[in-house]
């Protein structure tokens, strides 16, 4: 009886010692998983960082290239209408 007890009790760790490495495994699948998110998260805020900087400059360049166009209009003007 003693007998069938503890081959049950050794079969019931087993199974639970499989288990046991079977989290282990998972948790570091997801370990990888997350690092790979992790490292995906990064380079897209370096991709977003790098258009918002594009962005910013094409805006420099659009404000820079309508001051010019006012002042050939105003210029254009002045020549149209001298005072």
């Amino acid at each position: 009886m003693e007998n069938v007890d503890n081959s049950f009790i050794a079969e019931a760790l087993k199974k639970i010692q499989a288990g046991i490495v079977e989290l282990r495994n998972s948790m570091t699948d997801l370990r990888k998983d997350m690092r790979g998110m992790k490292d995906e998260m990064v380079s897209l805020r370096t991709i977003m960082g790098e258009f918002i900087k594009t962005d910013a400059r094409r805006e420099g360049d659009y404000l820079h290239l309508a001051a010019r166009v006012d002042r050939l209009e105003q210029r254009a003007s002045e020549q149209d209408n001298p005072v």
